[in-house]
C-alpha cells in the first residue's frame, strides 16, 4: 500500500529538528511521498530547497491569499516563476481566496490568484487552491483564467456540496484532511466525501494543522494520513487499500511524480 501526502508544510520551523524521525514515521505508515507547499514569499526558496533534500519530497510554490498583501510586485511573481521551473516543483500553490479571515483585501487576493494561475499556465503546472468562504468568486476566477487548462486541486476542502460539484465540473480534484474524522459538526463535509468520486479525490494532512482523530489537538504530520484514508473508506463503503490505490494514482497523475 502507498499513500501520498499532497499538502504538507514541512518547511515550517516547528519541524526543523525532527524531520528525520518524521520521515521515518511517515514511511512506516506507508506515506511514501510528500508535497511540501509554500505559503508566502519568505519561504518559497526554503520549500524548494527542502524538496531537494529527499527523493520522496516534492514542492509547490505560491503565495497564500492571506499573504498576498505582502507581495512586492513584480519581483515576487518573477521569483515564483523562476522557482517554478525547478524539476522538484510540481505545482503552483497554495493560491486562492480566503474571505473568511480576509487578511488581505479581496481585490488583492483576486489579482494575485489570477496572476499566479497565469504563471502556472505558462509553466504548464497544476495549481493548489485554497478557497474559504469565496465559492462563487473562486469558480469565477477559475473560469475567467481558463485554469482547467492546467488543472489542479481544491485543497483542504470544507465547503458545500454545490461548490464541490462546480469544481468537479471544471475538472479539478478535491482533497480532504483530518477534518473528516472529527466527531462533531462534520456531517455535511462527510456527505461531500460520499459524493466525490474516488477518481477525483486526493488526500492530505495540511500539517501542522488539522490532526485527525485520535490525534486531534496535536501537531499534525504525514504519518497521520492513514486515519483520513480509513475514514474515506468507511464513508464510501470500500477498503483502505482501494482508497490508497486510487488517490495515489490521482496524485501521481496530477503532479507527474
Amino acid at each position: 500500500m502507498e499513500l501520498i501526502d499532497t499538502h504538507a508544510h514541512l518547511q515550517w520551523p516547528q519541524y526543523a529538528n525532527e524531520l528525520p524521525a518524521l520521515y521515518e514515521r511517515a514511511q512506516k505508515a506507508q506515506v511514501k511521498k510528500m508535497i511540501v507547499v509554500a505559503t508566502e514569499v519568505s519561504n518559497l526558496e526554503k520549500t524548494v530547497a527542502l524538496s531537494h533534500s529527499e527523493d520522496f519530497l516534492w514542492a509547490a510554490v505560491g503565495v497564500h491569499p492571506h499573504d498576498t498583501k505582502d507581495i512586492q510586485k513584480p519581483a515576487d511573481m518573477q521569483k515564483i516563476k523562476k522557482l517554478g521551473l525547478d524539476e522538484k516543483v510540481v505545482a503552483i500553490g497554495e493560491i486562492g481566496l480566503d474571505y473568511y479571515y480576509e487578511n488581505s483585501p479581496q481585490k488583492t487576493q483576486i489579482e494575485y490568484f489570477e496572476r499566479q494561475i497565469d504563471i502556472a499556465k505558462e509553466l504548464k503546472k497544476p495549481i493548489i487552491i485554497h478557497s474559504r468562504s469565496a465559492p462563487k468568486e473562486t469558480v469565477h476566477v477559475l473560469k475567467k483564467t481558463q485554469a482547467s487548462l492546467v488543472g489542479g486541486v481544491l485543497h483542504c476542502f470544507t465547503e458545500s456540496l454545490e461548490f464541490a460539484k462546480s469544481v468537479l465540473d471544471l475538472g479539478f480534484y478535491i482533497s480532504f484532511t483530518g477534518i473528516i474524522t472529527f466527531k462533531k459538526k462534520v456531517e455535511a463535509l462527510q456527505e461531500v466525501v460520499r459524493f466525490v468520486p474516488l477518481e477525483s479525490m486526493l488526500l492530505e494532512t495540511d500539517c501542522p494543522f488539522l490532526a485527525p482523530e485520535p490525534y486531534r489537538g496535536k501537531t499534525n504530520e504525514p504519518s497521520f494520513l492513514k486515519h483520513s484514508a480509513l475514514k474515506v473508506a468507511e464513508l464510501k463503503n470500500t477498503t483502505l487499500e482501494k482508497v490508497a490505490e486510487i488517490t495515489t494514482l490521482n496524485a501521481k497523475k496530477l503532479f507527474k511524480i
